[in-house]
């Protein structure tokens, strides 16, 4: 059987992490085995294998695909430069919440205490990915005079820190009243770094 070119084999694994990420939705992380998964792709197990050497690895991979497309979409609001500055930070937190939201069957299973390990190298992504566009709107609101803020890296760290934290509390096994508490704490606390119009309402 002829070696597939790395291009190829990119190609495969691609198409293994969308499958993965639709199943995971759909029917949960627990739910989807290796067996379906590899029949649904029409792959064989070692070929499985050859691309990750367990589900969690999937998980991981799955992760960075539902990160780089958040990433994508902030991305897209920041260079909304017909809208103003307040218009765009405001639509990159929201933006943000609602791609976790949509995901949130995905999200509990790599915030889940015993996923102690998975949850670090993924939150070490998100920082590396979400970092930059929110330092960049953070400076650009403080120049024209929009924000008070002692410096834009660290208070975008400190946000994604805080959507981080929230992130996790969402992730347990809580009822729609506690989840409303702790998205009108998260509002309160955002106020305290943004104004009151650089925050959007969250999906509970």
């Amino acid at each position: 059987m002829p070696r597939l070119s790395k291009a190829a084999a990119q190609e495969r694994e691609k198409r293994i992490v969308e499958r993965a990420e639709k199943l995971f939705i759909q029917d949960g992380y627990d739910n989807t085995t290796v067996d379906r998964l590899v029949s649904e792709v029409k792959i064989s197990k070692g070929t499985y294998y050859y691309h990750f050497d367990s589900k969690e690895d999937l998980l991981i991979a799955v992760s960075d695909k539902l990160i780089s497309d958040t990433s994508d979409k902030l991305l897209a609001v920041y260079v909304r430069k017909d809208q103003d500055i307040i218009w765009r930070i405001r639509n990159v937190l929201k933006t943000y919440h609602d791609d976790f939201f949509r995901n949130r069957d995905i999200w509990k299973h790599v915030y889940h205490w015993r996923n102690v390990a998975l949850y670090s190298r993924v939150a070490h992504i998100c920082m590396k990915r979400f970092t930059p566009i929110l330092e960049d709107l953070l400076a650009e609101a403080m120049a024209a005079g929009k924000l008070e803020l002692p410096h834009p890296r660290e208070a975008a760290e400190s946000l994604l820190v805080l959507f981080d934290s929230t992130s996790k509390q969402l992730c347990a096994r809580t009822d729609h009243a506690r989840r409303v508490r702790i998205l009108q704490t998260f509002r309160y606390l955002l106020k305290r770094i943004l104004r009151e119009e650089c925050i959007p309402e969250f999906e509970a």
